[in-house]
């Protein structure tokens, strides 16, 4: 069943098919480099596969073929030396929504703020034990907010209906559907998604 509604299923269809075409290129690109050139490759891999799983869900696939790919993503994330905030908090929130406990990314220490630590914590089931940090306030507060039950599942779903995309511009895929060349995969907020299905 389609999800996304800007963009028909021969599109997602097309749009799939060609980013499966480029991760196949890279991923042969990968074998046969060496060395410090493998790391732009890797991050363009998983790049790759993060727009696919969005693409993925734009189209409506199946869970199990989105796992799939997001354990493609965590390989080649988990490669990258220089992975951002964002990617970090993107990637345990895709292990809430899809229900992924078995895979473990690199820690990333400088990461680990207390918005990571709740995510982490739902994943592992433990206990969490806080920092008092967290990175990116403009950005993350009020997604922490509604974690730490400052605010209400409406508040957010409001925030992010009518906020986080315009609080979104400096992110890549800000705008894809308007600009050329077929670059739009969807627009997903997986840190709401899984602080909504946590709850």
């Amino acid at each position: 069943m389609m999800i996304d509604k800007r963009f028909d299923k021969s599109y997602f269809e097309h749009y799939i098919a060609r980013q499966n075409h480029f991760i196949k290129k890279y991923e042969d690109i990968a074998n046969g480099r060496v060395g410090s050139n493998k790391q732009e490759v890797y991050v363009t891999l998983a790049n790759k596969y993060k727009d696919l799983i969005a693409a993925q869900f734009s189209h409506g696939d199946s869970i199990a073929d989105i796992k799939s790919t997001f354990e493609k993503y965590v390989e080649n994330l988990d490669k990258v030396d220089n992975m951002s905030y964002s990617d970090y908090i993107d990637c345990l929130s895709l292990q809430v929504i899809l229900e992924v406990d078995d895979l473990t990314i690199r820690a990333r220490k400088d990461f680990d703020d207390d918005l990571a630590i709740i995510l982490k914590s739902y994943i592992y089931r433990n206990k969490p034990v806080f920092t008092n940090k967290l990175l990116f306030k403009d950005y993350y507060a009020p997604f922490f907010e509604y974690a730490t039950d400052k605010k209400s599942a409406l508040d957010l779903i409001e925030y992010v209906n009518n906020k986080w995309y315009i609080r979104s511009s400096g992110f890549y895929w800000y705008e894809s559907h308007v600009r050329m060349g077929d670059i739009y995969a969807g627009y997903w907020c997986y840190i709401a998604s899984a602080l909504l299905k946590m709850k």
